[in-house]
């Protein structure tokens, strides 16, 4: 295996991995493997490095969350919110679904939805404050709004799709999906609609990230001005 593709086959490693292990790695590689003259064994070794470069990751990423209190905070309280969306996604859209000829752009429905926003945005503050709580970085509560941000939006997307995959027949017949479908020239609303959720997730995920991670910073801020007084106190 040739020096250039080693280099870039161990850049994939996390840079602490790197700093700690890399030179130690080549030479063992170099010793081991640098005579090997045919095409299959760098290719098995090639795949053995790229196998060891996603177990690095897998542990650098458990590493970090297990030391990170603020972090599991966040995905442990994403994952008890998204249990309780969930829940609502499953009797607003199968076992109580809006009439054929109802919208989300009812005024009541919008209230509705309105009133789950702030609701989840309070939440997601009160994450922060959590956070904050149990982390002396003054971050932490940003990293907990983002990770329960970004647990929520995916749990709704896996939802939605088992949703709608499993409950077409009912999902088909909601007003704003029926219009939607039929302007969009797809011929199978199921294939429309697993599309769509897809590439909702692009957008979904960054902004759930994005707005969590802000609204738990206003928790943190105020989670942090609770331990000082606190503190002050004592």
């Amino acid at each position: 295996m040739s020096g250039t593709l080693l280099r870039a086959l161990i850049a994939l490693y996390p840079r602490a991995w790197r700093q700690r292990y890399e030179d130690e790695f080549t030479d063992m590689v170099t010793a081991l493997y640098g005579d090997d003259p045919t095409r299959r064994g760098r290719l098995r070794l090639a795949a053995d490095i790229l196998a060891g470069a996603f177990d690095a990751h897998r542990h650098a990423v458990r590493g970090r969350f297990a030391a990170d209190p603020a972090l599991r905070r966040g995905v442990v309280d994403g994952l008890l919110i998204s249990v309780v969306t969930t829940t609502v996604l499953v009797l607003s859209n199968v076992v109580f679904p809006a009439g054929p000829a109802e919208s989300d752009g009812d005024p009541e429905y919008l209230a509705q939805i309105f009133a789950g926003y702030v609701l989840l945005a309070l939440l997601l503050v009160a994450i922060g404050v959590r956070a904050r709580r149990r982390s002396d970085h003054p971050w932490a509560g940003a990293r907990g709004g983002a990770a329960a941000g970004c647990v929520m939006a995916i749990a709704v997307l896996i939802a939605s799709l088992v949703i709608d995959n499993a409950f077409l027949s009912i999902v088909s017949q909601q007003h704003d999906k029926r219009v939607a479908f039929e302007a969009s020239g797809w011929t199978s609303m199921r294939a429309y609609l697993n599309v769509r959720t897809a590439m909702g997730a692009f957008v979904v995920i960054p902004s759930a990230l994005l707005i969590g991670g802000l609204l738990g910073a206003i928790g943190g801020a105020i989670g942090g001005a609770v331990r000082a007084k606190a503190g002050g106190a004592h």
